[in-house]
């Protein structure tokens, strides 16, 4: 009687019998020659398992399954009727079901699991829907969560059989295989492109379209553009491909002669390594809503936003945020053409992107000065506004930068993640995460907006976002004492039209104009209360700009005000370590300032240098504060600060074959993730190729003089051969084969992780750039960064975090060691350090 393990495999073969050619006796010996797999392969039998473990948003969160089946490449696989317990407390067993006519696999599932026999090594793409993480044989590929209808990323399967895990299901999941033609794959199914004016002006535009490796080799992708009257022709982009590596690097196009004036449409004639893909740009009118590109500064890639121009000229600004899954085209063209607005709709990077956090924020200011571009003008009135996801956008960016709008007016918008969106950001160590992220804390950060004018709007009967979430945060501005002007529609749901505007409703509302049209630009004066949850997110507070905290991971505090009697500006700080005049505030001549008790008559030279907070009090142009080697608003933490300024993921190849194999196909799937969550371009490179070319300073495919990359680390000091080449001589925290150490404090095993940031300095120790590390003692620790969500809005890591392979069962339980460094990149000893009487402590 067989076994249920061997039933499974049976099961879920994807193999068809055939019958053997008869060659000789050996042959007649042989066992029967399997056929290839056909063209499209789907599964017909899954075990599926429900959720063992509670998730949320945090950063170590507990994984069962991962432990069991993953951590080790060599483990069992699953078996219909094996239960598995989580930090739940409850057993679940792996039963096993069949998708139904459309190919989707239903129910509660949180894990599946099937076999596919292969009978040679074959590159495919797997086009894995309504779930975010593949794994093949163990290797980790990114899956299409949202279901925007991507077309797969390649995959390998070896000669045999291929364990293939899904985990992050989103409701249910759909999993095809398809052959691949040719070695690159271009993804046309999400292309990045302009919309252009009839008669557009001569000039460069930018689009950017994935190109896929479907080769278990490096390649090189050339893109140009063919000879053409109406486009320059040669070389408009390239990048490198590591093997089964995708990218979607930036095209420029060089528009020679004006658009025409009359049609739809305009090719572009794209090459890729010499194979035309052309690339339509759509013709509109120039009061028409439109699609802009432009270039991203995080990581070189292709944006877009989407504007509604004003019938007259203005210098009023609506930047429109949108909700979960919204095109932002669609968000622009749900109001209706102004005189006095114009309008700009960004991306938040995809539909569900960041939740105008993080990259989503960084995306909110770049399309914003993108869309105000062909206005000529920066002398211009902001006003900010958006509809669900966008309505927290709109709490959130308003929040963490109070003078840059002069209103906002959140429309079904939900207050943070405490409340809402699966928050559960609890935990042993929550504080630390918390401050790590603290910009998500919009209740904390409500006294910023107290002059601030304020329209809420929300549906009575919104099943989406409840409206208490609105009537929280109008309550708490009540009791600021500055109480919101707020209209909640009776009986309308979550988006909700009407005959009160021409446009939708629930965002073209009159009352938001109207409160938009009363307001004044907020003047920078002496009076001043604002907080900042930290410097890399709000340095400047009006007249003052934030260098350093005394604590990171704090929120920072600064009140001012005019003494007339004294003639003197009265400065009140907490949690500021260092700070200076950005700009003198309207009603102070200069002359004497007092901070927190300590009076100071100031010199010219005052005004632009740092203040520094002593053991005897404040100090004015102080030495000590030195920008070009200690934190700054620029360089400096926590963790996800890595992940801009162009930033390439580099692999070690210096180890066995097992590490490299595992390094590589960690960078490969971080560059999926941010290619899919942030329409993102990322460059994965080997350590001796990086080494090689001068320690990166290439970036947007071509060399730049005066920029230098941050860099993202995979692997440790004996496995990656940049590791020490970028690091230099710092060795604060220190990765290597079976040994982690951070400080004095080292622990020992093949099973630890961290990742940390720390300064890319220069021959002379000045800080160029940031390096991001995800630091491992061996395979397993190496494949416990595949549980990690740095790409998570809501999810704060801090400056470093160490942990082993507890965390699968404790989630930050198994944490070692978390925390900020200081002011000049040192440790702080207040920092968390677990005790650990076990033999992984070493000292």
């Amino acid at each position: 009687m067989p076994t249920a393990s061997s039933c499974i495999v049976l099961a879920f073969s994807l193999v068809l019998a055939a019958p053997a050619a008869v060659a000789s006796h050996a042959a007649q010996d042989a066992k029967p020659a399997a056929p290839a797999l056909p063209d499209r392969v789907a599964p017909a039998r899954w075990l599926v398992l429900s959720a063992v473990d509670a998730g949320g948003r945090r950063p170590f969160n507990a994984s069962a399954p991962f432990a069991r089946y993953l951590l080790a490449l060599d483990a069992p696989a699953p078996a219909a009727g094996e239960e598995v317990t989580g930090d739940l407390g409850e057993k679940r067993a792996w039963t096993v079901v069949e998708p139904g006519a459309d190919g989707r696999v239903g129910g509660d599932a949180a894990w599946a699991f099937t076999t596919i026999e292969s009978p040679t090594e074959r590159v495919m793409l797997a086009n894995l829907q309504g779930a975010g993480r593949l794994y093949v044989n163990g290797a980790g590929f990114a899956g299409d969560l949202y279901g925007y209808g991507f077309g797969g990323v390649p995959i390998a399967l070896k000669a045999g059989s291929n364990r293939v895990f899904v985990s992050g299901i989103r409701g249910g999941f759909r999993l095809e295989l398809s052959a691949v033609a040719d070695a690159i794959v271009v993804g046309d199914w999400d292309v990045t492109r302009p919309m252009l004016r009839r008669g557009e002006a001569p000039g460069f535009q930018f689009a950017a379209v994935p190109v896929m490796n479907a080769t278990n080799a490096p390649v090189t992708v050339a893109l140009a553009s063919s000879a053409s009257k109406t486009f320059q022709s040669g070389t408009c982009g390239t990048t490198s491909l590591p093997p089964l590596g995708i990218d979607k690097p930036m095209i420029e196009m060089q528009l020679l002669a004006a658009a025409p004036k009359d049609g739809d449409k305009l090719a572009f004639p794209l090459t890729v390594n010499g194979k035309e893909h052309p690339l339509e740009l759509a013709l509109v009118d120039p009061a028409a809503v439109r699609r802009l590109t432009f270039p991203s500064r995080v990581d070189g890639s292709v944006q877009e936003c989407s504007v509604r121009p004003a019938l007259e000229a203005t210098k009023n600004v609506v930047l429109t945020l949108h909700g979960a899954s919204v095109d932002a085209f669609n968000q622009a063209a749900s109001y209706s053409a102004k005189k006095d607005f114009l309008f700009v709709a960004p991306t938040n990077r995809r539909p569900f992107g960041f939740d105008w956090q993080d990259w989503g924020r960084a995306n909110a200011y770049e399309a914003l000065a993108a869309g105000i571009r062909p206005t000529k003008s920066e002398d211009v009135s902001v006003f900010l506004t958006g509809h669900s996801m966008g309505g927290h956008g709109t709490w959130h960016l308003a929040v963490n930068d109070q003078f840059r709008f002069v209103a906002i007016a959140p429309s079904a918008g939900w207050s943070g993640f405490d409340s809402y969106g699966g928050g559960k950001r609890d935990g042993e160590l929550a504080a630390t995460w918390r401050g790590a992220d603290g910009a998500s804390d919009t209740l904390a950060l409500l006294p910023n907006i107290v002059k601030t004018p304020v329209y809420v709007l929300h549906g009575s009967a919104d099943d989406n976002v409840p409206v208490s979430e609105a009537e929280r945060m109008a309550v708490a501005l009540r009791e600021l004492g500055a109480p919101p002007a707020m209209h909640v529609q009776d009986g309308a749901g979550h988006w909700w039209d009407g005959d009160a505007a021409p446009g939708a409703d629930c965002v073209d509302w009159p009352g938001i104009f109207e409160t938009f049209r009363a307001a004044k630009p907020r003047a920078v004066n002496t009076e001043l209360d604002a907080w900042s949850a930290d410097p890399s997110v709000q340095s400047v507070l009006g007249w003052c700009e934030l260098l350093q905290p005394v604590r990171y991971g704090e929120r920072l505090h600064v009140r001012s005000r005019f003494d007339r009697e004294k003639q003197e500006l009265v400065v009140e700080t907490e949690n500021v370590r260092a700070f200076r005049i950005r700009t003198a505030p309207d009603g102070w001549r200069g002359g004497v300032i007092t901070i927190d008790g300590t009076r100071m008559e100031l010199k010219a030279w005052d005004y632009s240098a740092p203040f520094l907070r002593t053991a005897d009090g404040w100090k004015a142009s102080a030495k000590e504060v030195d920008l070009a080697r200690q934190k700054t608003p620029e360089f400096s933490g926590p963790f996800k600060r890595a992940f801009d300024r162009g930033f390439v993921l580099v692999y070690g190849t210096a180890g066995d074959e097992r590490e490299d194999a595992e390094l590589l196909a960690r960078a490969r799937c971080d560059a999926e993730s941010w290619w899919y969550r942030a329409n993102g371009s990322v460059r994965v490179v080997r350590d001796d190729d990086f080494v090689t070319h001068g320690l990166g300073t290439w970036v947007f495919g071509v060399e730049l003089e005066d920029f230098v990359p941050n860099v993202v680390l995979y692997g440790n000091a004996d496995t990656n051969s940049a590791w020490t080449k970028v690091l230099g001589a710092d060795t604060t925290i220190e990765a290597r084969r079976g040994t982690l150490r951070v400080g004095e404090r080292t622990w020992k095993g093949d099973d630890l992780a961290a990742v940390f940031v720390r300064p890319r300095v220069d021959k002379e120790g000045r800080t160029i750039a940031l390096v991001g590390a995800f630091a491992d003692t061996g395979v397993r620790g190496a494949r416990l960064s595949y549980v990690l969500a740095p790409f998570a809005s809501g999810v704060g890591y801090p400056d470093y975090a160490v942990f082993d392979a507890n965390v699968l069962a404790k989630g930050d339980g198994g944490v070692l060691a978390a925390g900020f460094f200081d002011a000049d990149w040192k440790l702080d000893p207040r920092a968390f350090v677990r005790a650990a009487p076990d033999a992984k402590a070493g000292r």
